[in-house]
This record gives C-alpha cells, structure tokens and sequence, in this order.
C-alpha cells in the first residue's frame, strides 16, 4: 500500500513540474520581465557589524536579499532559455535577434549565481559564518 501511495505522490508531482515546465515556456518576453523583482542588486553586501538595536533585523534582511536574488537570476534563466528558443526572431525589447553567446552566457551565471546563493542560505540556516558574497 505504501509503494502505490509513494507511486501516486511521485506521479502527480511529476505532472505537476511538467505543467509548470509548459507554462514557463509560454510566457511572453514582456511576462519575462514583469516577473523580475523591482530594485534588486546582482550583489549582497556584507553583513555590517550590527549597531544598537540592528541586532536579529539584518540577518533576516540578509536572507530576504538572498531570496529575491535566487528568484530574478531563475528568471533571467528563463529569459535566457526565451532568447535561445527564439533564436532568429527579432524580439521587441532589442529590435533585433538575440545574439545566441549572451544568452548561454546569461544562462551560465544565472544558474551559477542560484547555486551560490543557495549555499549562502544553506550555511546561514546552519549558523555558519557566511563568507563575503562576491
């Protein structure tokens, strides 16, 4: 009974990742970019020396940076992967076709940046001192 409920529960859940999968592909180029995170930074400053009354607000203003960092560089994934499927359609962002190097290179260090970011969660959820993220 056990192995049917396991089965069951990894099916739908497959089914779900690949309805998700197919509504990520469809997406718009301007969808794309409204789902970016207004005000973002590609970098997370250190964490300062907390001041009087700073103490446990900026480590949980840290990992927020964190999230919002992992969640635009999937989407730039996602940009990149539109731009690669694209490939010879002028996109109106641009006005012209994407050249194919930038996009796998965007592709590269988003999925880079998403690795090192979960790291990053990973040790401060472990209380490990994080190093400086670059």
């Amino acid at each position: 009974m056990l192995q049917i409920a396991a089965t069951a529960a990894a099916l739908l859940y497959l089914g779900y990742w690949r309805l998700t999968l197919q509504q990520r592909r469809t997406l718009s180029w301007e969808a794309l970019h409204a789902r970016l995170i207004p005000g973002w930074q590609a970098s997370v400053p250190d964490e300062p020396a907390a001041g009087p009354g700073e103490g446990a607000a900026e480590p949980v203003h840290r990992s927020a940076k964190l999230l919002n960092l992992y969640r635009n560089a999937r989407t730039m994934q996602e940009i990149a992967d539109y731009a690669l499927r694209n490939f010879e359609i002028p996109m109106p962002a641009i006005g012209h076709a994407p050249d194919r190097s930038l996009a796998e290179e965007l592709h590269r260090d988003a999925t880079c940046l998403r690795f090192r970011v979960l790291i990053e969660l990973a040790q401060y959820a472990l209380g490990r001192p994080a190093k400086a993220f670059a």
